[in-house]
């Protein structure tokens, strides 16, 4: 009779499916339940997403890497612009 198909579908397409579909909801005009939801839940836990961005924050500053991308960074924007001129 039939065959028994498998599929795996990795967490990472399920985040990305998730933010295209929560970018499409926040696009439209339509009171969308699912649009007042995401709202209400981002809003209830701000006080966590926060923490979350602060500890990323001070790992980044703290990070020998990013330090030397960051001068880097900034050096090559300097020299770019004393080109231009």
């Amino acid at each position: 009779m039939g065959e028994n198909i498998k599929i795996e579908i990795g967490m990472d397409k399920i985040r990305e499916a998730l933010k295209i579909a929560t970018d499409e909801i926040f696009k439209s005009s339509y009171n969308n339940p699912i649009k007042d939801l995401i709202e209400k839940s981002i809003k209830e836990k701000e006080g966590e997403i926060k923490s979350i961005v602060d500890s990323i924050i001070i790992q980044a500053i703290g990070d020998p890497e990013f330090k030397t991308q960051m001068a880097d960074a900034v050096i090559t924007s300097l020299v770019k612009r004393a080109l231009d001129k």
